[in-house]
């Protein structure tokens, strides 16, 4: 063909576009491309329909690729930055504790670096190394422990763990957990030594983060190219321990990769994916966080999900000067970790281990050091991480999962004991937490170490989550005394055959089922729930509803947990489809034996008594086989924790016969010293009430529960007449003196009424709602503390011989609007 004016003008425009195409390519697409693969398929065309495909989406407004903030311009930018390290070296000279986690380091950065040798032989996949190689370099700038890191990056091996029996599946996985934990403490460390690189070296290391750590992970997880998984294919957090530390490894090479700024791009938008994810109704899965800031899955793994996202966040901070988006659960992970800690005078505290968790070594203090680090400073948080500052083996000990370990992530992000020592001596949060779409809730006594601590879980099944709706756990005087069965090693057919089903909790069973087992691999279609959390102190409510994840077995499966001034009530509401045995099913440390009509529970020396009031109590005295009419103790074999191989004793509590409808009434009484046996504690009965009547310091509360509003009657109230007594109340709760009268409306102290609408007696009303309330009010020198919930519009009238000097509603004060003629004052709730 000649060559014309024309033809030269074709040719450039060819040339111009082709140059514009590629840097569309680099600029808006934010997936890497295999280049094996491209050579193969044509890689020019392939790059040309990825750009054409991102320029129309771009076009239409359909992807809005938000620009990054201009990265700082030379390394180290990162954790090892010498800004970082500055303010460091002022804070260890400063505070002993952190000059002992420093030394440590450098202790181990010494070894490493004599090791540093046999690392050009010898593959690993040491990430930690890499780090404290990488810190020591830049704490004490001696070039030896850079060259000695440098060895060991030449050495180390990306990937993750079991990543050969992944490959194996249909299609094929290419990373597994710890891939992308690699890609950040590889990005950190060729941050950190720079300087110390070749040119050559440092194309060398950044060309392996991008083609063997980063693009394998984003092919998997992110590429719309490549990616075969979506958001919550792994639970919820194997995407978050992937995709955010491979964030981390592209932020570190900025400068040098131009793909790197859309794949950063790429994760933070995806960000919000991940922190707001609310689950799937098909798929059966749970959102990922509660809107009060817990995590579904358990105390270890809501750990292992954040230790592995938060880097992002602190590597987006350093290299860009700025802070990342803000999302609002952030600043209340804090305080669930607080929640579900039991701090004790003899060491670092324990943490509730609901699901696939340890309670003596899980713990949230990785994630909370992180938290600091990024400015979520509350008193919360400051006391959390001031638990294990006063018993400092458990921050000054090396890392335990992989990640940038417990000393290094203190050391370069946390607060030094001066810091800690600013806030108070509590966390400055309230003794009772609920988790609503989670299923959890936690009631203590007090912030103090070695007080009593009662969780309950009603919520969602599935993966480390197990069958345990309606399971409890009681902490007690620095003693973990009611537990769950805990777990052993995933591998381990025990897993799934004991420690993640019914039978491995404290909840009933019904003919030896509650939940169906296969709802631990597909997921409880139903979840549990916990609802109208009241707490004024010495007298605290919650309700757990079962019936979902036991719908296969129950009918109607609630439990009440009501604290009434040290006892704790559980009370089941159980109803099946068919006559049965039921079971309540007791889990323990320690020793347990039957002590008259109490199970007593004895771990050196610190006691709880738990003593079933209805159906019947336990038999007291004889042979047990002499009294069928009453419950029934039974001793069970289950394992175990974390060792399958050991059997070990828990109770069950019978109920006599079989049944299709029972109710259970079980006090449990963790009890305070050797020669305590807690407050006098009675059962009556009527035709239509169970009631409780407990004894202690001068005051007595009954407790009412209405049979006639178990759901045995519709399109009628369940109206109960007792005692002189009127009322509509599934629970009625009276506290008087016990020199006062029983039949005085105006010697009540302290009222609960839940799922009520009315009380009178002779003609005096002591509550009249249109709607009915889960409510406490309770009298003080000045007038009324009042805690509400259930409706939206809630107008209750309470009585008062006199008009109240002071009305709290819900911890505010309220306008006190008084009806003198009929003695009644008003509490409303308006629809927020």
């Amino acid at each position: 063909m000649p060559v014309t004016r024309e033809s030269v003008r074709r040719k450039r425009h060819a040339v111009a576009a082709g140059r514009r195409v590629r840097m569309l390519s680099m600029t808006m697409s934010p997936f890497p491309l295999n280049t094996e693969r491209c050579r193969a398929a044509g890689r020019g065309f392939r790059r040309l329909m990825i750009s054409i495909g991102a320029g129309c989406l771009l076009a239409c407004g359909l992807l809005r690729a938000e620009p990054l903030p201009t990265p700082v311009p030379e390394h180290p930018y990162l954790a090892f930055s010498r800004k970082n390290m500055e303010r460091l070296q002022a804070r260890v000279s400063d505070d002993p504790h952190l000059r002992t986690l420093s030394e440590s380091l450098l202790a181990e950065a010494d070894r490493l670096r004599r090791e540093a040798e046999k690392r050009k032989e010898r593959p690993h996949r040491n990430r930690d190394a890499l780090q404290v190689l990488a810190f020591a370099r830049a704490m004490t700038g001696d070039d030896r422990y850079g060259e000695a890191l440098i060895e060991w990056m030449k050495a180390f091996e990306f990937g993750g763990k079991n990543e050969e029996p992944l490959r194996r599946r249909n299609p094929p996985w290419h990373t597994g957990l710890g891939a992308g934990e690699a890609c950040a403490a590889f990005g950190q460390a060729y941050d950190a030594i720079d300087d110390l690189l070749t040119p050559e070296l440092r194309r060398t290391f950044a060309r392996r983060l991008a083609e063997e750590g980063i693009i394998p992970v984003l092919n998997d997880w992110v590429d719309g190219a490549e990616r075969i998984h979506a958001l919550d294919t792994m639970g919820h957090n194997w995407w978050s321990a992937l995709v955010f530390e491979a964030g981390v490894g592209a932020i570190a090479i900025l400068r040098e990769d131009p793909r790197a700024a859309g794949w950063v791009a790429r994760v933070r938008d995806a960000e919000a994916e991940w922190l707001q994810y609310a689950g799937s109704v098909l798929e059966t899965k749970p959102p990922s966080f509660d809107e009060n800031g817990g995590f579904y899955e358990s105390i270890g793994y809501a750990d292992f999900a954040m230790r592995s996202h938060l880097p992002f966040r602190l590597a987006w901070r350093d290299a860009f000067g700025a802070p990342p988006p803000e999302y609002p659960v952030l600043a209340k992970i804090g305080s669930f970790f607080a929640h579900a800690a039991y701090p004790r005078d003899a060491g670092q505290p324990w943490s509730l281990n609901f699901g696939d968790s340890n309670f003596a070594t899980s713990s949230g203090v990785g994630t909370v050091v992180l938290l600091w680090g990024l400015g979520y400073r509350d008193d919360a948080v400051r006391w959390y991480l001031r638990q294990y500052l006063e018993h400092e083996d458990a921050a000054a000990k090396p890392s335990k999962s992989g990640r940038m370990g417990s000393t290094l992530e203190w050391l370069l992000h946390g607060p030094s004991r001066r810091e800690l020592e600013a806030g108070g001596k509590t966390p400055n949060l309230p003794l009772s937490a609920i988790y609503p779409s989670m299923g959890w809730v936690m009631m203590r006594s007090s912030w103090e170490p070695d007080a009593t601590l009662l969780a309950l879980k009603s919520g969602f099944t599935w993966n480390h989550s197990h069958a345990d709706a309606g399971s409890f756990m009681l902490f007690h005087r620095g003693r973990y005394l009611l537990i769950d069965s805990g777990k052993c090693g995933y591998a381990d057919p025990a897993y799934d055959r004991y420690y993640r089903q019914s039978i491995a909790h404290n909840v009933v069973l019904f003919d030896g089922r509650a939940e169906n087992p296969e709802d631990t691999y597909y997921g409880s279609q139903h979840p549990g729930q916990v609802l109208h959390l009241l707490d004024d102190g010495g007298l605290r409510y919650v309700l757990a509803d079962a019936t979902g994840p036991t719908e296969a077995t129950f009918v109607r499966n609630f439990r009440s947990f009501l604290w009434v001034d040290g006892v704790v009530l559980v009370i089941d509401d159980l109803k099946a489809y068919e006559p049965g045995r039921f079971e309540w099913l007791l889990h323990y440390r320690g020793e347990g034996r039957q002590r008259g009509l109490d199970f007593e529970v004895n771990e050196d020396g610190v006691r709880v008594k738990v003593r079933p009031l209805f159906p019947q109590t336990l038999p007291d005295g004889g042979f047990a086989a002499d009294f069928p009419e009453c419950t029934q103790l039974v001793e069970k074999t289950g394992l175990a924790d974390y060792d399958s191989g050991q059997e070990v004793p828990f109770a069950a509590f019978v109920a006599p016969g079989e049944q299709r409808r029972v109710k259970f009434v079980t006090a449990i009484v963790p009890l305070d010293g050797p020669d305590d046996e807690g407050p006098a504690i009675e059962r009556f009965e009527t035709k239509d009430v169970n009631g409780v009547r407990i004894t202690r310091e001068g005051r007595v509360t009954e407790i009412w529960l209405n049979l006639l509003a178990d759901g045995r009657i519709r399109h009628r109230n369940a109206n109960l007449v007792h005692d002189g007594w009127e009322t509509d109340a599934y629970l009625t709760v009276i506290t008087r003196r016990a020199s006062g009268s029983a039949a005085d409306t105006d010697a009540i102290e302290r009222l609960m009424v839940i799922d009520g609408s009315y009380l009178r007696r002779e003609g005096k009303i002591v509550l009249d709602s249109l709607s009915k309330v889960y409510l406490v009010a309770r009298r003080s020198s000045d007038g009324f503390d009042v805690k509400l919930d259930g409706q939206p519009v809630i107008n209750a009238w309470l009585r008062s011989a006199a008009k109240p000097a002071r009305l709290v509603v819900d911890g505010e004060e309220a306008p006190v609007e008084y009806d003198a003629a009929r003695s009644l004052f008003v509490v409303r709730r308006r629809s927020r």
